[in-house]
């Protein structure tokens, strides 16, 4: 039988020493600490505007779908007042959005909020459009008032606003 001789390294060619691969895992480790901020900013900027988008795009299909159904539509939390558990679109059957959703109420559309996303709302129980996309929340008193819901996520913001006509517009916090 015969022996297969490898051919062997010399000199520096022979590999890596230990103080070579120190500094090499030295620079690898400052490198990712200098880019870890970097990278929670990102996420947290990520999440902000799928929240942002989410709460608008509701807003957008509450509008519409009062406007097409010729009928009081509502957007509101899915639990009591606790927007950041998410966001429900119906029609209103008692055409009262101050009232708590019912059983006979139409479900349109369920959002799902971003993690970790906390909100505040001039109208803690409901937006809601009329059948010509006015802005009737949180009164139906014929005197529709402008309206915004702000999320925010790790100290930053964006508030959505809500004119009487219905209208949308987002503006940044920092």
């Amino acid at each position: 039988m015969k022996r297969i001789r490898l051919p062997r390294m010399t000199g520096s060619a022979a590999g890596f020493t230990l103080v070579e691969l120190m500094v090499v895992l030295a620079v690898v480790g400052l490198l990712a600490a200098t880019a870890a901020p970097s990278f929670q900013g990102a996420v947290t900027s990520r999440r902000l505007e799928s929240g942002t988008i989410q709460i608008v795009n509701a807003i957008r299909l509450a509008r519409a779908e009062a406007i097409k159904r010729s009928a009081v539509v509502a957007v509101r939390p899915l639990s009591g007042t606790d927007w950041s558990s998410g966001l429900i679109v119906h029609l209103e059957a008692d055409a009262n959005p101050a009232n708590a959703l019912t059983a006979d109420d139409t479900v349109i559309r369920q959002f799902q909020m971003p993690a970790r996303s906390t909100f505040h709302s001039a109208s803690p129980s409901a937006l809601a459009f009329d059948a010509q996309g006015r802005n009737v929340a949180p009164t139906l008193d014929g005197t529709p008032q402008d309206g915004f819901l702000q999320i925010w996520v790790n100290g930053t913001s964006k508030t959505v606003t809500i004119s009487r006509t219905g209208a949308t517009s987002i503006v940044t916090v920092y």
